[in-house]
């Protein structure tokens, strides 16, 4: 009882550390938020929605990427490194690395908005497949986060290998999609949960299959010689 205790006390630990480093370099994110429940036209909806996505490559994803470092960090309990240490390096050092992610992010929302608008007036295909485009690609997007946190290589070859280690690993990638969306689920009904919670929480899931999938291309390599 007293070991499962600690593992349950470690993985509260780990969510909060990760929310926090996510709260640190996205404060703004949080302003924008909380000014959505005080918006009193959708002009003002719009406004807010846009400054987020405008921040995307500035602001949001160097922060997912600082919180990828401390989701890291849990798991590498070998990490020399303090948590206030990992986090300012990883987004020092990686901030244009992860500026550029954010940018290619941005750009695949926009042209998958723009299909939704365009083949929307075909059919309800032309919504629903523009729509599944843009959920898979915020999974490879935070998945391709996970990778740069991780290790060093050039900037296009981990979009490339990170999108093999995906489809290598199907059931991975589903399970990791599905994870993540039942913790976001059940928090958007408490805006704490959500704000608190569900960042760290969905850290922690991707950076666990980013390393699954690591661990099981390792392995397939060591069986091959």
């Amino acid at each position: 009882m007293l070991r499962h205790s600690s593992v349950i006390t470690k993985w509260i630990f780990g969510i909060l550390q990760s929310t926090g480093a996510w709260f640190i370099t996205n404060f703004i994110y949080i302003l924008l938020v909380l000014n959505l429940l005080f918006v009193r036209n959708i002009a003002e909806v719009n406004t807010i929605i846009v400054t987020a996505l405008a921040l995307i490559p500035f602001v949001l994803t160097p922060g997912i990427l600082a919180a990828f470092a401390s989701a890291r960090r849990f798991f590498n309990e070998s990490n020399a490194l303090s948590y206030w240490q990992t986090i300012r390096t990883a987004y020092t050092t990686n901030y244009r690395l992860a500026m550029k992610t954010g940018f290619v992010y941005l750009a695949g929302l926009i042209i998958c908005y723009a299909s939704y608008i365009f083949y929307g007036q075909w059919g309800i295909m032309g919504e629903i497949i523009p729509m599944i485009v843009a959920f898979l690609g915020t999974f490879l997007y935070l998945f391709i986060l996970a990778y740069e946190s991780d290790r060093e290589e050039q900037f296009w070859h981990y979009w490339r290998n990170g999108f093999l280690l995906l489809i290598r690993h199907p059931m991975l990638m589903l399970f990791m999609m599905a994870e993540s969306g039942l913790v976001v689920y059940f928090c958007h009904f408490l805006l704490p949960l959500l704000l608190f919670v569900a960042p760290g929480a969905v850290a922690l899931i991707v950076m666990y299959f980013y390393r699954q999938c690591v661990q099981a291309e390792e392995h397939k390599s060591r069986g091959q010689r």
